[in-house]
Parts: structure tokens; sequence; C-alpha cells
């Protein structure tokens, strides 16, 4: 086959979004756990599916070519390791994900323009008010975004928690730590620490239930509150995971300021987020910094802005360390 044109390159990339939509269409109707037994074809997944027969094969005869699926010669369709990422139990699994990203930011990014002409959130165009005004606002929306949230960072925890120099002894508090992902994998290696989740009240209350079941989380402290206002005192290490990213530099200084004013003498403040590097590199952060761009109207930035940053909230960067993911540890403490 021909290398495309460049022309032909640039109708791959501009019609990306019929691969995310069909992507999307297959995992809300469960097709990778159909597929988890074995090879099927259009019309046994369909009867299931409660879908037309014809457009599933052509849905997946389509994702076939792009490596989602494999479509054998007798037209049955099998997972392959990135379509075994759709199911909802696997431990690699991204469908809340793509559930997320489709029904709560997609009608967004279909007024990037906006953003791009204001350098505001097309999100808050788009539905009205603030995402996280949003998500408080609509309970199935939030529940979506809560899954999304665990399955996304899964890899990203675990690398966390094995890279950093944990202490011997101390708490641990996570800002805005929602379902408890992160500080559950910090403290199912670290059994020497203490744990604490910090989120608004909305937050750890739809999550109660999933910290009541869970033997490592069932140990933490929570602390409801506004990290806008103000941040529980008595923790040794503050994380932030994928905080920081979500408000611009007014805001996030606000945030750190009161981390700063909570943190014990010799604490340390943790920042988990994407450190876009210089150059044209492939990175997920510029794409994701698009994201926080439609979406909360935060940004990702540059180790040279986080250091300016945090130098605002009257915290110095001692450490910056690279994880096996594409995120890093940006470690820093009062002055």
């Amino acid at each position: 086959m021909a290398t495309p044109s460049p022309k032909q390159q640039l109708m791959q990339l501009i019609s990306g979004y019929w691969v995310s939509q069909a992507i999307y269409g297959v995992a809300k109707l469960g097709i990778a756990e159909q597929l988890a037994s074995g090879p099927k074809t259009a019309f046994e997944l369909a009867e299931k599916a409660n879908c037309d027969a014809s457009a599933l094969h052509r849905t997946l005869r389509a994702l076939a070519s792009v490596g989602v699926f494999a479509e054998d010669e007798e037209k049955r369709f099998a997972l392959t390791e990135i379509g075994d990422c759709l199911r909802e139990d696997s431990p690699t699994s991204a469908r809340p994900s793509t559930i997320m990203l489709t029904e709560i930011f997609y009608s967004s990014w279909g007024n990037f323009l906006h953003s791009l002409q204001t350098g505001q959130p097309a999100f808050e165009e788009q539905s009205g008010q603030p995402l996280f005004e949003y998500l408080a606002n609509n309970s199935d929306k939030a529940a979506v975004f809560d899954a999304a949230m665990v399955s996304y960072m899964s890899e990203e925890s675990e690398a966390i928690a094995t890279t950093y120099n944990w202490p011997s002894t101390g708490k641990i508090m996570d800002v805005g730590g929602g379902s408890g992902g992160l500080i559950r994998a910090v403290l199912g290696k670290e059994t020497q620490l203490s744990g604490a989740i910090f989120d608004l009240p909305e937050v750890i209350g739809r999550n109660q239930e999933l910290y009541e079941a869970d033997d490592v989380l069932r140990k933490c402290e929570f602390h409801p509150g506004d990290f806008f206002s103000s941040i529980s005192e008595g923790a040794d290490i503050y994380m932030f995971r994928n905080i920081i990213h979500d408000w611009d530099d007014e805001r996030s200084i606000n945030i750190l300021k009161n981390c700063e004013r909570a943190c014990l003498t010799g604490g340390k403040v943790l920042l988990l987020e994407y450190v876009i590097p210089e150059g044209n590199i492939p990175f997920a952060g510029k794409w994701l910094d698009l994201m926080m761009l439609v979406g909360p109207g935060g940004q990702e930035r540059t180790e040279e802005e986080y250091r300016v940053l945090l130098e605002s909230a009257d915290l110095e960067v001692t450490n910056i360390i690279p994880t096996a993911t594409e995120m890093s540890i940006i470690e820093a403490q009062p002055k």
C-alpha cells in the first residue's frame, strides 16, 4: 500500500472523531464483554446488544482496520490487546474513560473554536455552568466522571506509589482525592503511613460506599472542605494529583497558598502532573492541555511554569521526579 499523501494524512487526522465515536458506540453497548469468551459474528453480538447487525458489522470492520478488533475469514470478530481495554473488568480497562470523554466532553470539543478565540472553556459556554458545578448538579454524570478517574489513573497511581521515596512515618493527605485511588495505592505499599482525603463534601458523600467497602480506604480520615478557602492542617505530605492543572494561575496560587499555610514544619507538597517538555516530541500532556482549555479552563505547564507558580505561593521546588508514565512528581516545600 502506498504511503498516504500529506493531504490523506491530514484527512485521517481531521476525521479522527469518526474513530472515537465508533469506539464509544461499541463500548457503550458492551461488545468487548461479549467477545471475552471468544470470536463472534456481528449477528450474534447484535442480538444481545439490541442493535442493528449490519450497522454493527460495518462498525466492527472499520475498527478492525485500526487494530481495535480483528476479523477472521468467517466474518467473526475477536478482541485485540487494544480492544481488550474496552472490557469493564479488564485490568487495563479504558471503558469508563471512553464513555466519560464522549458523554461529558464531546459536544464541548465541537465548540473548540470558542476556546481558541476567547481562551475560555467551551464546556461552560455549552452547558451554561462550570464543569465541577455541572458535576455537582448532575449525579449521573458525576458517577460517569468518577468511574473514569478511577480507571484512567490506575497505572499512574501505581507508578507514583512505587517511584517516590516515601518517609518511614507520617500522614499523607490527598487533596482533591476523590474516589481514593491514589491514596489507596500509596498506603497499600507503604503500610507505615496514615492517610487522609480532602475534597468537597459532595464528592466525599458520593464516594462513601466505595470508601467503606475498601480495607485501606476505610482506615483513612476524610476532610470535607473547599481548597479555595482552606486546607486541613496536620499532614506531613500534601498530594495534588491532576488538581492544579484544572485551574488558571490565579486560582492555582490560591490553592497552593492555602496548602503552604497548612503544611507542618518540614512538610512536603507533591504536585503530580504532566510536565510539558520542550520541542515537537509527541506527549499526551500537550493534548490534555487542550482538554483543560475546553473543560475546566485550566492548563498543563512546563517545568519553568511550575517553578514560577510554586514560587508565587511561597513554595520552593526541591525535586522533579519522572515516573514510568508521562506523569511527573514535582516535590516542593515551604520556603
